[in-house]
């Protein structure tokens, strides 16, 4: 019994050390890794781009779409996975009927984007007419817990 209470107490510490939390920040090497993909994917067509900051204004990513808003590419800097579940850092399909543009997305509109080993989902809550929404992101894994959520701005790359 007492083994029994031991690994069931090891399994609620190991679900717990996996609950939502805030995103890391992008180190300096990985913001100028992020600047070249960024280009990249400009050159592939998806030419409008936002940064994804956070509520202090430290840059976790970016969010970027092609002029029809049918397709995206979007990443965040931490690199998330773990043994229990997979976890998508980057994303890669649209997966709503609205547009993919920032600029026509309303206050309390939920976006999900996604790939084969998770999605994410971006809610507005400040809409804006240049796309710089505010709102929260959360990212989850293939068994649709939410390993992290964060308030994020995205931010006009100039």
């Amino acid at each position: 019994m007492k083994t029994l209470l031991i690994a069931a107490g090891l399994s609620l510490l190991t679900t717990s050390a996996f609950a939502a939390t805030p995103l890391k920040p992008c180190s300096a090497d990985q913001l100028k890794n992020l600047k070249d993909t960024i280009k990249e994917w400009k050159q592939k067509g998806l030419t409008e781009a936002k940064l994804i900051n956070n509520a202090q204004g430290k840059t976790l990513g970016f969010y970027s779409f092609n002029k029809a808003g049918d397709e995206i590419y979007a990443e965040v800097c931490e690199y998330l996975s773990n043994d229990e579940l997979t976890v998508a850092s980057e994303w890669y399909y649209w997966e709503e009927e609205n547009s993919a543009d920032p600029k026509t997305w309303k206050k309390g509109e939920g976006n999900l984007i996604a790939q084969d080993e998770g999605t994410a989902v971006i809610t507005v809550t400040k809409a804006s007419p240049t796309g710089d929404i505010i709102g929260t992101i959360e990212i989850e894994g293939v068994e649709e817990e939410i390993i992290k959520k964060d308030t994020i701005r995205f931010v006009t790359i100039r």
